[in-house]
């Protein structure tokens, strides 16, 4: 999220729809990509999406009392 805050903030635009991919996890053999949607309106970010694809890597639950 500070990746897609950063690029709508250095961004000339002051509206419009931009799209980042971030590869990572490749050189230890979990790759993962990420889709990063950004939305600006009138020069302020109005929503960003975040999507793709990982690789499990462990699972667990959180037990409250």
């Amino acid at each position: 999220m500070v990746l897609a805050n950063y690029d709508a903030a250095i961004r000339k635009q002051t509206n419009g729809h931009f799209e980042l991919t971030i590869h990572q996890g490749v050189q230890i053999g979990r790759p993962s990509r990420l889709e990063v949607s950004i939305f600006k309106k009138d020069n302020h970010l109005s929503k960003i999406e975040v999507g793709g694809s990982a690789v499990l890597v462990s699972s667990g639950k959180c037990i409250t009392d």
